[in-house]
């Protein structure tokens, strides 16, 4: 039996995670608490420091919703040089000073709109409520290629 210096609760060994031959400070639910609020720690530094915890295309602030989009379309060879995406990525990103990797806060949809079309279809469906773009007049590239921008026009 131990007591997690956390929950202040004795709990059986089996109760914490291994470290060595010993087993760790916290509890495994309080350890994925801590772990979870760190993480979303990260990710909104993350955020902050690659442009702000907002997407730059629909301007959506819940951080659930948001991720790094790399602006070079090099996203998968990154992942494989990192060994992940999300909280791996933001904890490289971190460990190595927020390193200036061209990349930019997007929400999920804009970046598989921008994966799928090779421009977000807000730009060019929707109107833009923070630039007063709509149908018809110039979207904001975020597509690699400018003319896939005129070709869903």
């Amino acid at each position: 039996m131990k007591v997690c210096v956390r929950c202040k609760i004795e709990k059986d060994d089996l109760e914490f995670h291994p470290r060595g031959n010993k087993f760790q400070s916290y509890c495994k639910p309080c350890s994925c608490e801590v772990s979870r609020a760190e993480n979303k720690s990260t990710k909104i530094e993350a955020f902050e420091h690659y442009g702000g915890c907002r997407c730059v295309c629909c301007s959506i602030i819940e951080p659930t919703f948001l991720a790094l989009d790399h602006e070079d379309n090099d996203g998968a060879k990154h992942r494989k040089e990192v060994g992940g995406s999300g909280t791996r990525l933001y904890r490289w990103l971190k460990a190595r000073g927020w390193p200036d990797l061209r990349l930019r806060v997007l929400c999920h949809n804009c970046n598989i709109g921008r994966q799928i079309n090779g421009i977000c279809p807000h730009q060019v469906l929707l109107p833009d409520r923070v630039t007063g773009n709509s149908l018809g007049s110039e979207p904001r590239n975020l597509g690699p290629n400018p003319s896939q921008a005129t070709s869903l026009v």
